[in-house]
């Protein structure tokens, strides 16, 4: 277990790095797009 979540962590920042910056350019478009049409 404790190898497994020694992996785990070390993965989990690389993954997390991958995933927030995709989701952060998703989630910025999404707002941008949802604020543009909120501000028409």
């Amino acid at each position: 277990m404790e190898a497994k979540k020694k992996s785990n962590s070390l993965d989990s920042p690389l993954n997390f790095g991958n995933s927030r910056k995709k989701r952060g350019v998703h989630n910025k478009r999404k707002k941008g797009k949802k604020g543009a049409t909120n501000v028409l």
